[in-house]
């Protein structure tokens, strides 16, 4: 990811998963499990909605303030630029 880009909560989540979980994958059948303590994936699920909360009050901030902030951009512009890999 970009220095300047911004990693959405759900690509941590995901990524916290990966790392913390054991994981394997099973190509004949097409499926990749994880399996991870149920108390760290409960922290995990708290820390996730955390950003995401954080996350869409900073949109909702940009929103207020967007003269200045998109600069004449679309939202899909700016999520682009924000947060797309």
């Amino acid at each position: 990811m970009e220095k300047n880009k911004k990693e959405t909560a759900l690509d941590w989540f995901i990524e916290q998963l990966e790392e913390k979980g054991s994981s394997w994958e099973n190509a004949r059948i097409k499926r990749v499990q994880i399996s991870i303590d149920v108390t760290e994936y409960f922290e995990l699920k708290i820390q996730a909605e955390e950003i995401e909360r954080q996350q869409i009050i900073d949109a909702h901030l940009c929103g207020q303030n967007s003269n200045e902030e998109f600069d004449g951009q679309t939202e899909i512009e700016y999520y682009n630029q924000t947060y797309e890999k």
